[in-house]
């Protein structure tokens, strides 16, 4: 991969804050050999109020983000979901929301483990929930049926901090560009159907599935996704990449699809869209590495993995961010579920990228400067 490697200071470290929002949706049918009591579904109508394109129905998530605060009970056979982190097959579930207006949808559905590291490292393994598209057909709901379920690798408050922090890094996304994922806060509960685990009680987020944002951006069904940077539009990668240098991430790799999917829109255009930031200086987990190929002491390091690029192509990208500046830091500030401290935290790191951009000499050594060899390092 052709790119441009540019080493800033280490920022202190810091932790994150997020905006808490409690609220769900409903889901489906698939049936389940345990006797769980089921509850009856309101069908939701059509929604006309969709912006986006192809969205003359609500979708799962479209109702969640739009729905009063709920919470989710999902019942699984946790024995028999958690101990499957090999082979990953859909386990039988029953899942039931609750939202504000006393309302309730309770329906079956599959639920599977994902990732990688997570599922390799965490008490409580990352999970991607399916629903039957013939139950969603009956709700009246588009059959977007795929979803990621994130939430706090293991049971201490450190770990919900780290996933408050990772979702509000994708909402700091979602503020620069409405071609990101979206993401919905979820307060939930997994219970044991055979009632020998003890219940997960905690706060997670769900993830947009790519065939969703496909639909919704009006992009092309395909199978393109590992790509060489170089083939990207020049101002499409050059928000993605000075977006993954500000959150302080370096676990990503578009050539190896490494944390990104690459969308093909009508016109051919290539577009990368980034996701996972556990490993982020924002994050600064506990369990997370510092690159020893980038020579980083420490995980809130900040190197720029970009291309090479001229002044003139970079300043419209760094004026948007600069743009934002104040509406990031009121969304990290206005993000209650964290302690004040890591919200200031938080800001402090954020602020140590606004100082780069404050300094044309900083900006000409960090983002355009030509580290030479270092480059042959990724």
């Amino acid at each position: 991969m052709s790119a441009n490697f540019s080493i800033v200071n280490r920022v202190s470290s810091y932790s994150l804050s997020k905006s808490f929002i409690l609220s769900l949706f409903g889901i489906f049918c698939i049936s389940i050999p345990y006797a769980f009591t089921q509850s009856s579904a309101t069908i939701l109508q059509d929604s006309s109020s969709m912006e986006y394109l192809n969205h003359r129905k609500e979708s799962i998530l479209d109702h969640l983000i739009e729905s009063g605060m709920s919470r989710l009970e999902l019942v699984t056979d946790l024995e028999d979901l958690f101990k499957d982190r090999k082979n990953r097959l859909y386990k039988k579930a029953v899942a039931t929301f609750f939202f504000e207006d006393g309302n309730d949808w309770t329906d079956s559905l599959e639920v599977r483990v994902r990732g990688i590291y997570r599922a390799a490292k965490c008490d409580n393994l990352p999970l991607k929930m399916k629903y039957s598209k013939k139950t969603l057909k009956k709700r009246g709901l588009k059959k977007r049926n795929e979803y990621k379920l994130v939430y706090p690798c293991k049971n201490a408050k450190r770990f919900q901090n780290y996933i408050y922090k990772e979702y509000l890094i994708y909402k700091l996304y979602n503020e620069l560009t409405d071609k990101s994922f979206r993401v919905h806060l979820i307060d939930f509960t997994i219970k044991d159907a055979r009632q020998k685990e003890a219940d997960i009680q905690t706060t997670g987020f769900i993830v947009e599935h790519k065939e969703e944002i496909i639909k919704r951006l009006d992009a092309n069904k395909s199978d393109v996704r590992c790509i060489h940077t170089n083939d990207l539009p020049l101002d499409n990668s050059t928000l993605f990449q000075v977006f993954q240098f500000m959150i302080g991430n370096l676990d990503w790799i578009i050539e190896n699809c490494k944390n990104v999917e690459v969308l093909q829109m009508k016109d051919s255009t290539l577009l990368p869209i980034p996701y996972d930031f556990d490993f982020t200086g924002m994050v600064n987990p506990s369990y997370a590495v510092p690159s020893s190929k980038f020579k980083q002491n420490f995980i809130t390091d900040r190197y720029f993995l970009g291309q090479n690029t001229e002044m003139k192509d970079l300043l419209p990208v760094l004026n948007l961010f600069k743009e934002k500046k104040e509406v990031f830091i009121k969304m990290i500030d206005s993000f209650e579920p964290l302690p004040k401290k890591e919200r200031r935290a938080m800001i402090q790191y954020l602020k140590s990228f606004y100082r780069i951009l404050d300094r044309p000499a900083r900006i000409q050594k960090v983002f355009i400067h030509d580290m030479g060899k270092m480059k042959d390092l990724y």
